[in-house]
């Protein structure tokens, strides 16, 4: 019998990948019975993440996780966690400090 197909996650998208993950998660009708208080907080995130677009993702590795040598991670089983860097925000110094060392060179 054959092992079901895991489709496997990389930190390369596209850029229409990143366009959607300012995309709302709520549908219209959840969004009428939110009341003024949350409304509010969600636009201000709405606004912060127009004025910051996603221009990258790390993907969080897990177990059955593909390296290739040095340990580097090249692919992961998951494809719903991830962190979002976005344009004009900081990421902190100790995020992935030899990985981003080395996009930069």
């Amino acid at each position: 019998m054959n092992a079901p197909f895991q489709p496997s996650y990389t930190n390369e998208v596209l850029p229409e990948f990143l366009s959607r993950l300012n995309n709302s998660p709520f549908t219209e009708e959840q969004l009428a019975r939110f009341d003024d208080e949350v409304m509010t907080i969600i636009h201000q995130q709405q606004a912060d993440a127009e004025e910051h677009p996603p221009c990258a993702i790390y993907r969080v590795a897990t177990e059955g996780s593909q390296t290739r040598d040095g340990d580097e991670i090249i692919n992961t089983p998951q494809g719903g966690y991830l962190f979002i860097a976005r344009e004009g925000v900081s990421i902190a110094e100790d995020f992935l400090p030899s990985t981003i060392e080395e996009e930069i060179r």
